[in-house]
């Protein structure tokens, strides 16, 4: 059986993922060790004066770990809650933080297309593994308010990783996001057009294009640039650019050719 010093490395992230000052930690490992006392005995061990320990016991009530005010006069020694109730507290904790991650995570794309990039500068990262490329792919879907546009070379993007590519789709149907896809025309992408309607997304081709094999993808303020060669992927964040190429993507969407199945 462990003793209490060789817990306390065990229990002090717990303790501070709850808030609990150094003074609440240390009366709470004083009282799991020496068990009821009075607040007299409290107050020597930790060098303190009894109305500081009140204070510091008033500090663990509040997060759930004792419950001293609340017991009978003729039994006033302190003793903190079971260590049970800690791991309860910091379920419960998770729980809260979980469902405002869900909330805030909800409202990610409405609060993406509130903000103003103003002076700031324009941010860019490159992704240059596989890891990476697979991560930013699929913040667009986590970020995107509306449609996504995509421009470029399907037959190529697709050839980069086909398994991810079709999980996010499901993925993207799942949170009803539609895609508009501008690409050069092939046998690929023209066959993978047949399955716009199911998969939430309209195609349309590039007439008279000469052959290139990048694609960009603009979501939010965001724009993605893919380049299958090396592979790696260029995020560029800047409303200013973004809008300019949403400008660009809709000029030659309008004068683009829908694929008739």
């Amino acid at each position: 059986m462990l003793s209490l010093s060789e817990l306390q490395p065990f229990l002090e992230p717990a303790l501070e993922e709850l808030g609990l000052t150094e003074y609440e930690m240390k009366l709470y490992f004083l009282s799991l060790s020496l068990g009821p006392l009075p607040i007299a005995a409290f107050a020597k061990h930790l060098g303190i004066s009894r109305p500081n320990v009140y204070k510091v016991i008033l500090g663990l009530e509040k997060r759930g770990l004792a419950s001293f005010s609340h017991r009978e006069s003729r039994s006033r020694t302190f003793i903190v809650e079971s260590p049970n109730v800690l791991l309860q507290r910091l379920k419960e904790k998770r729980e809260r933080i979980e469902k405002v991650d869900s909330r805030v995570m909800s409202a990610l794309p409405d609060l993406l297309a509130l903000y103003q990039q103003g002076d700031r500068a324009t941010a860019i990262k490159v992704f240059d593994t596989e890891k990476k490329w697979v991560e930013i792919f699929f913040q667009v879907l986590t970020e995107t308010k509306g449609d996504y546009l995509f421009f470029g070379n399907v037959e190529k993007f697709l050839a980069l990783a086909p398994g991810v590519q079709q999980r996010w789709v499901e993925e993207r149907i799942k949170r009803g996001i539609f895609g508009k896809l501008l690409t050069l025309p092939s046998v690929i992408a023209k066959e993978k057009s047949k399955n716009d309607k199911q998969e939430l997304r309209e195609t349309r081709f590039l007439p008279g294009t000469e052959s290139f094999e990048t694609s960009f993808l603009i979501f939010g303020k965001k724009v993605i640039i893919w380049q299958p060669k090396a592979p790696l992927a260029v995020l560029i964040e800047d409303e200013y650019i973004v809008q300019m190429l949403r400008s660009i993507f809709s000029l030659l969407w309008k004068s683009a050719e829908s694929f008739i199945n």
